[in-house]
C-alpha cells in the first residue's frame, strides 16, 4: 500500500511539472511575439527619423510612419490580450503617432 502512494504522488508530481513546462512554453512564444513587434516598431521608428530628417524623403517617411501606426495596433492588440492595462498605456503613443504623420502629411502637401 505504501508503494503504490509514493508512485501516485511522483506520477502526480510528474504531471504537474509536465504542465508547468507546457505554461512556460505558451509563455515563451507569446513573448516571443511581442517581443518582434516591439523590434519592428524601433526600427520603423528609427528609420523614419533617418528618412525625414536626413535625407528630407517625406512621402517615404509618411509611408514609414503609416507601417508604425499599424504595427503600433497590433501590439496595442497583443498586449491588451495579455494584460489590459499595459495594452490601454500604449495608446497615448498611437495618439502619437498619429499627430506625427498628421504633420508629416502637412510637410508634403506644403512641400
Amino acid at each position: 500500500m505504501n508503494d503504490n502512494f509514493v508512485y501516485n504522488k511522483a506520477l502526480k508530481e510528474t504531471l504537474e511539472q509536465n504542465k508547468i513546462k507546457q505554461d512556460i512554453s505558451f509563455v515563451d512564444s507569446y513573448n516571443k511575439k511581442i517581443t518582434k513587434i516591439i523590434i519592428v516598431n524601433l526600427l520603423l521608428n528609427y528609420i523614419w527619423t533617418v528618412i525625414f530628417f536626413k535625407f528630407n524623403l517625406y512621402i517615404v517617411a509618411a509611408i514609414d510612419l503609416l507601417l508604425l501606426i499599424v504595427s503600433t495596433v497590433t501590439l496595442i492588440c497583443e498586449l491588451y490580450k495579455e494584460n489590459k492595462k499595459i495594452g490601454i498605456s500604449e495608446i497615448p503613443y498611437l495618439l502619437w503617432l498619429l499627430f506625427a504623420f498628421y504633420l508629416n502629411l502637412g510637410i508634403v502637401f506644403l512641400n
